[in-house]
């Protein structure tokens, strides 16, 4: 059975007037222990919602950042795949994402 996420937005102060008058529904949670072991002050949204923040963000309107949990009682964790930056070949070889070529060993050739 696929969890459910629960999502969460720790945002700047103008961008949490927008969202109490925007989506009434939302539901505030403050002190919330995250999984960093820093407390946070969140909104609980649906995914849709969220989505609507980030097209606005990109036009520079409002800062925020997205959290999200599992579980029930699993610990709140940062979303990473919001803002996707390009990496360049040295910084993911650096990471060790991916290898070089040459360090595979290569199949010798049989002698003829």
């Amino acid at each position: 059975m696929a969890s459910k996420k629960i999502w969460y937005v720790e945002s700047n102060v103008h961008t949490n007037e927008v969202i109490a008058r925007e989506f009434p529904d939302a539901i505030s949670h403050i002190g919330v222990l995250c999984r960093d072991g820093k407390k946070r002050n969140f909104w609980e949204c649906d995914w849709g919602f969220i989505s609507k923040l980030v097209k606005n963000q990109r036009e520079g309107q409002f800062a925020f950042s997205v959290f999200y949990r599992e579980r029930p009682y699993a610990p709140v964790k940062p979303w990473p795949f919001l803002r996707k930056r390009r990496m360049t070949l040295a910084s993911v070889l650096k990471k060790g994402t991916v290898k070089r070529g040459s360090s595979t060993p290569k199949a010798s050739r049989p002698a003829t």
